[in-house]
């Protein structure tokens, strides 16, 4: 399910800056939580 959330991220041509920002921080959150 999480794997859904990251690849609608990546299907963008051009992720914004903001958008790996909050990917990474999403991330994080997962990993260490």
């Amino acid at each position: 399910m999480e794997l859904l959330i990251l690849i609608k991220y990546y299907k963008h041509d051009t992720p914004t800056e903001l958008e790996n920002l909050i990917t990474f921080l999403w991330l994080l959150m997962g990993y260490y939580s």
